[in-house]
């Protein structure tokens, strides 16, 4: 943690800095609201071209993401009304300018299906989830090519399963997910 505020106070503008910062920071749920305000500095402005410009434009989508997800956390903790309205009010901006970016992306229907759930709003998060989870592809038994976020998509989908009763399903989902990845044998 302390190279990484060290690196940002250096190079406060530097969008990669802050992400690094602010994933470490919400590790402690207790330095989350710090995470957010970091993420909630404004981008660096500038007239992009080509690479540099898709860089930066996947930066912004990956900082909308993470403060959006940081939020949910927050308003899961938060048992104030006035706070979680605001925290919605943020979250749901936050999945709106994603969606602008690159609608119906897999990140986008992550996020909102996060936000279905977090919202009790089973009945949508299903096919939001069930459609995301469609996207993450084929190479879902590697940690790249999707397979975290496969996990997460599952375990997500899951719970909305269990919520509406659908305990067959979610059954389903999480067998094939272990499955996928057996416990390491200890007799060897």
């Amino acid at each position: 943690e302390k190279i990484l505020r060290e690196l940002f106070a250096k190079r406060p503008d530097d969008q990669q800095a802050r992400l690094a910062l602010a994933e470490q920071l919400s590790v402690d749920p207790k330095k989350i609201p710090e995470a957010v305000a970091i993420l909630d500095k404004p981008f660096a402005q500038g007239s992009f071209i080509g690479s540099k410009a898709i860089t930066v434009r996947e930066l912004q989508v990956r900082t909308l993401v993470a403060a959006a997800d940081l939020r949910m956390r927050m308003f899961q903790d938060s048992k104030v009304p006035a706070d979680r309205d605001a925290l919605l009010k943020k979250i749901k901006d936050e999945v709106e300018q994603v969606d602008g970016k690159e609608h119906d992306s897999l990140r986008v229907l992550m996020l909102r299906g996060k936000l279905q759930l977090l919202q009790d709003d089973v009945l949508h998060a299903s096919p939001t989830l069930e459609r995301a989870l469609s996207m993450t592809g084929k190479d879902t038994d590697s940690v790249t090519g999707g397979g975290i976020v496969h996990w997460q998509i599952v375990d997500l989908l899951a719970r909305a399963y269990i919520k509406t009763g659908q305990t067959g399903r979610a059954k389903d989902l999480l067998t094939d997910l272990v499955n996928r990845f057996p416990t390491t044998d200890t007799d060897q």
